[in-house]
């Protein structure tokens, strides 16, 4: 008895993993102002060393611990207060602080004595703005702005600057910064063009964007940069959409959207990339949060839907991140912070309903068990047995009937089993024990 009872348990486990996996239904947490961010903007998010997460809105810096909010706005009275509240970008530096990107200029956040020191004179102003910023595998902080790339120096609290061309002022604005696994570091600008950078030499070398044969597209702006583990580098741009480029093959592939093709990307403005713990490519868009299927090469889109509370809050994403766990964050204007922990259990549930004849026939179930050709049997107490097909989401019951003597001996099903002729055996309460031909769909008493 105890052995039925766990393999009963075991393919109740194995039932609700196939269907959240068949269904694919992804459920977002959502934090906004409700539970204490400072404003429902997410413009971008960081976890640091110590597990913190940081969400830089257009009303402030918010560090949370998992449960409560703390946030830092800009006090005109206090000189180590934030410069400004409109927050475009995080990082953090090998010795713990938080470096902000404001509507304002760059702040580093002291995190001991919980103040700012402002460093936009040391980048060259205010006609200085900074697009991006990254910090490397060796702890050095990087700057895209409109006047070229900033290397901070933590040893001289200093900035130095290299162009990719001195004579071209208009080439020169740093859109995207990413370094990948071989930490070559990757720079895209707002023109459409991608750099290699060499540290040593200072240098820029330019890479091409090949777009194949046939296709005929702008690569416009350059959004964003990402390297996955497999090696494969993504590139992101408005209008041209996602770039994936093989450097082992170096061939390059281009997924755009497709007004008639649902699994297309959801929309070409592509605004991040990020990789998850499962090897899932996110990507986030003007219209949605997508899913790249690397088997099929397809796209599962995730979209705000108001008649669903657990959707995507907006559809706009204007940040990403995979945490330290796994769990993916996504930032929206107005929406808020979204959470999706993809390792987290979630059943689906399969009941009886009286409006859908192919729904199961009881909810009282007493045996599950998978025959030899993949499909599940479920014995209920009062419904008879039920057969499950996963692949349409239908069951189809067996009930007992006095006037068939070939129906199910009785509606209440304690156990089932299979022999190697493909025969079900099924133990009843009531009706004694039957054999079912799945050829002809009768049963033997």
């Amino acid at each position: 008895m105890l052995k039925s009872r766990f393999l009963t348990f075991y393919y109740l486990l194995l039932l609700a993993a196939t269907l959240s996996a068949q269904t694919d239904r992804v459920k977002f947490e959502h934090l906004s102002v409700d539970q204490g961010l400072s404003q429902s903007t997410g413009r971008a998010i960081l976890q640091d060393s110590r597990g913190f997460l940081w969400f830089g809105t257009e009303e402030g810096l918010n560090k949370y611990d998992g449960i409560h909010f703390q946030t830092y706005r800009h006090n005109p009275r206090d000189t180590t207060s934030l410069s400004h509240n409109f927050i475009n970008a995080l990082s953090e530096d090998q010795s713990g602080s938080i470096w902000v990107v404001t509507a304002a200029g760059v702040d580093r956040f002291d995190v001991k004595n919980e103040s700012f020191y402002h460093y936009q004179q040391k980048i060259g102003g205010s006609d200085v703005s900074v697009l991006c910023m990254v910090r490397d595998r060796s702890g050095t902080l990087w700057l895209g702005t409109n006047s070229g790339l900033k290397k901070y120096s933590q040893e001289k609290y200093e900035f130095a600057s290299s162009v990719i061309d001195s004579t071209r002022s208009d080439v020169n604005a740093i859109s995207a910064i990413h370094e990948d696994r071989a930490r070559n570091l990757w720079i895209g600008t707002d023109g459409g063009r991608v750099y290699t950078f060499d540290r040593e030499k200072e240098h820029f070398t330019p890479f091409e964007i090949q777009i194949p044969s046939g296709e005929k597209a702008e690569i416009g702006f350059i959004t964003s940069i990402y390297a996955d583990r497999q090696g494969l580098l993504w590139f992101g741009a408005f209008p041209l959409g996602l770039v994936q480029y093989n450097p082992e093959a170096r061939a390059f592939k281009t997924f755009r959207h497709d007004e008639n093709d649902p699994n297309s990307l959801s929309r070409n403005a592509v605004t991040e990339i990020v990789e998850d713990k499962r090897g899932h490519v996110w990507v986030g868009t003007e219209k949605g949060l997508n899913r790249f299927d690397r088997r099929t090469e397809a796209f599962r889109r995730y979209l705000h839907d108001p008649l669903e509370s657990t959707s995507l809050s907006s559809n706009i994403i204007l940040s990403l991140l995979v945490d330290d766990s796994g769990t993916l964050w996504a930032g929206t204007p107005g929406g808020g912070i979204n959470k999706y922990d993809p390792f987290k259990i979630k059943f689906a549930h399969l009941k009886n309903s009286r409006k859908h004849p192919t729904a199961l026939r009881g909810n009282m179930v007493w045996g599950i068990f998978e025959d030899s050709s993949g499909l599940l049997w479920i014995g209920t107490y009062s419904g008879g047995l039920n057969r499950y097909d996963r692949a349409n989401d239908r069951f189809t019951s067996f009930m007992h009937d006095p006037a068939d003597e070939h129906s199910l001996g009785a509606n209440n099903v304690y156990t089932i089993a299979e022999d190697k002729a493909g025969h079900l055996w099924i133990g009843t309460a009531g009706g004694g024990l039957n054999r079912f031909d799945p050829t002809t769909e009768t049963f033997t008493h």
